[in-house]
Formats: structure tokens, C-alpha cells, sequence
């Protein structure tokens, strides 16, 4: 019997400034990555 195939991925939020890490780029950038595993799928650990 085949097995369902699982697409696993690892999500960080990267910056280059603590401007950055202060505004709403975690954010954004959480809810992007979130927004795009669900269209394909992907499940993070």
C-alpha cells in the first residue's frame, strides 16, 4: 500500500536590522511562509 508522500520544511524569520526585527517583517514573513505551506501542502516542524 503507498504511503501519503509528507512535505516537511523548517520556518525562521530572518532580518538584517533591529528596525526590521521591531516592525512587522516576523510577522509578514510568518504569515507568507504559513500562506504558501498551505497551498502546497507543506507542514512545518
Amino acid at each position: 500500500m503507498p504511503q501519503e508522500e509528507h512535505r516537511i520544511a523548517y520556518r525562521y524569520v530572518r532580518f538584517s536590522s533591529k528596525r526590521q526585527e521591531m516592525g512587522n517583517r516576523p510577522r509578514r514573513q510568518t504569515e507568507m511562509a504559513e500562506e504558501y505551506a498551505n497551498e502546497w501542502g507543506i507542514f512545518f516542524t
